[in-house]
């Protein structure tokens, strides 16, 4: 397994990781985040059968970690509701399901969805020699691309192409919807980062020396150009690749599972046309796509 995945990481640093997790301040914030997560799941369960076996244990066990941390969620337990609001509407997308109006096994929400295009978007980067900011960048776009459905929920691509135009006023609409629901709650910091990963998420785009973003014509431009941390670069192309990948291995598992329709038979066939030939700067892209037909 090592000789596969040493363009990436060795084991042995995996395993010096998990068994000895420096302490430092993103791994308190990583694991302040997984007892965050869980209490918003649990707070599902526990609102409708408070009394269970063990629940109140498990609460009391969660409350303990998190206040524990409490300076680290400075706002999620104290007067900033709208904080509160805001960390609960992403988490709707851990319920959101994808190909929503057509029968599938397994069913995947929005959520998972987006952790894999995120995950494909990083690793891919290191074949295509991408700087450290831009791996980080591919995985946070991959992370945000559809964090935009909270608002529009899942249409799926055959109802936006079948209209002329269509798909342009749901951009515009959840542009609109951000703005009030999303942006208007968070610093301007964290709206600019936000906006760069949720807009124009699939074009080739990096940050001048003010800051502004400029787009390219092409990877290749990105690539030879701006493939260094100070650009903060984002391969669009990349992320359209990795964003199709992962819908067609969601049509392909199903049709495998034996539960098959006419819109996860013609997702399938049609983006394995579309990709099944795919590169960026001579990296076979397309070879992911053919290994899976």
């Amino acid at each position: 397994m090592q000789d596969e995945i040493g363009a990436y990481f060795s084991l042995q640093e995996l395993e010096e990781y998990l068994s000895h997790k420096p302490q430092i301040l993103e791994t308190q914030i990583l694991e302040s985040a997984h007892f965050y997560a869980s209490k918003w799941e649990f707070d599902i369960i526990y609102h409708f059968n408070p009394n269970m076996y063990g629940v109140k244990e498990i609460k009391e066990k969660i409350d303990k970690q998190l206040h524990n941390n409490e300076h680290l969620f400075e706002g999620l337990f104290g007067e900033k509701e709208d904080l509160k609001k805001l960390v609960s509407m992403f988490g709707q997308l851990r319920f959101q399901k994808r190909w929503s109006q057509t029968p599938r096994v397994p069913q995947t929400s929005v959520l998972g969805h987006t952790l894999c295009v995120a995950l494909m978007g990083y690793l891919l980067s290191f074949d295509l020699k991408a700087c450290k900011s831009m791996r980080i960048n591919h995985f946070l776009g991959g992370l945000f691309h559809d964090l935009p459905e909270i608002l529009t929920r899942d249409i799926i691509t055959p109802i936006k192409q079948s209209v002329a135009g269509l798909d342009h006023c749901i951009k515009e609409i959840e542009k609109k919807e951000m703005q009030n629901k999303v942006y208007s709650f968070v610093s301007l910091g964290v709206q600019e980062d936000l906006k760069y990963f949720t807009e124009n998420e699939f074009k080739n785009r990096y940050k001048d020396k003010s800051h502004q973003i400029v787009f390219t014509k092409d990877a290749e431009e990105l690539f030879t150009f701006f493939n260094h941390d100070t650009y903060q670069g984002v391969c669009g192309e990349l992320l359209k690749v990795c964003d199709h990948l992962s819908a067609f291995l969601e049509a392909k598992i199903s049709l495998s599972h034996g539960i098959s329709s006419s819109d996860l038979i013609k997702g399938a066939e049609n983006l394995l046309k579309l990709r099944s030939h795919a590169q960026i700067l001579g990296v076979d892209l397309g070879k992911l796509f053919r290994n899976f037909k």
